[in-house]
């Protein structure tokens, strides 16, 4: 048995990452944006004001997005049921 390649396993863990629920998205979000609020925070010399507000933004923004994104999919899915089903109705001669 051979080892998969390096670009194989890239493939995969990519792979994974996309069909994933959003569990990353949700995390890398809300850390990435809290530390640019840290930054600011740093800067202004107001800790942690900005950091948890940026956190918070992060985590919402990142909920909504996979929201729509879960949204536009259900709704593909939706017509694309409805044109499969119309096309069986078309070729059994069910008119219901």
């Amino acid at each position: 048995m051979t080892a998969p390649t390096e670009r194989k396993i890239g493939r995969e863990i990519t792979s994974a990452m996309h069909n994933s629920t959003g569990a990353y998205e949700l995390i890398i979000g809300a850390i990435a944006a809290g530390a640019f609020g840290g930054l600011i925070d740093w800067a202004v010399g107001t800790f942690p004001l900005f950091m948890v507000i940026f956190f918070v933004l992060g985590f919402f923004g990142a909920s909504a997005g996979i929201y729509y994104r879960y949204k536009a999919a259900m709704e593909a899915a939706s017509s694309t049921r409805a044109t499969r089903d119309g096309e069986l109705a078309d070729l059994t001669g069910d008119t219901a």
